[in-house]
């Protein structure tokens, strides 16, 4: 059950099921990559962040800190309704905040950087989020 902390200023039919919807998903994310990171030995810590959205309202979704060996990274839920996408997170590096976006597509989960497109354009996979946090993590 997902608590809404204030309803949406300009509701969207449906707004409390998308919104639950939406909760869910990012949920399942944050719970995949916290099994990933594990699996590669980095330790995690989640916490909770309140995002508002005029169509959806006020709600709380995790977020979660990666603390490998070489550096911190923290995958960062930032809204469901964005330009160009059905949901984005960031992946950001620590300190530097070097990030790129997690964006949900038609054909789901990928990673994308306008400044890093050739090596950062991957569907969502293990591999590829250990790509991305090696990368990341590389300019630090």
């Amino acid at each position: 059950m997902v608590t809404v902390l204030a309803e949406p200023r300009r509701p969207i039919a449906d707004w409390q099921e998308k919104l639950t919807d939406w909760v869910t998903e990012v949920n399942e994310v944050v719970q995949q990559v916290s099994a990933w990171a594990k699996a590669n030995g980095w330790r995690t810590l989640t916490n909770h962040k309140v995002i508002t959205e005029d169509f959806i309202g006020k709600y709380e979704v995790p977020r979660l800190l990666v603390h490998r060996p070489d550096g911190k990274l923290l995958l960062d839920p930032i809204a469901r309704y964005v330009a160009g996408a059905a949901g984005r997170f960031e992946l950001c590096a620590i300190p530097s905040y070097d990030s790129v976006l997690l964006v949900r597509a038609d054909s789901g989960w990928r990673f994308f950087s306008t400044s890093r497109k050739k090596d950062i354009d991957l569907a969502w996979s293990n591999e590829s989020f250990v790509t991305v946090c090696n990368k990341l993590l590389q300019h630090q």
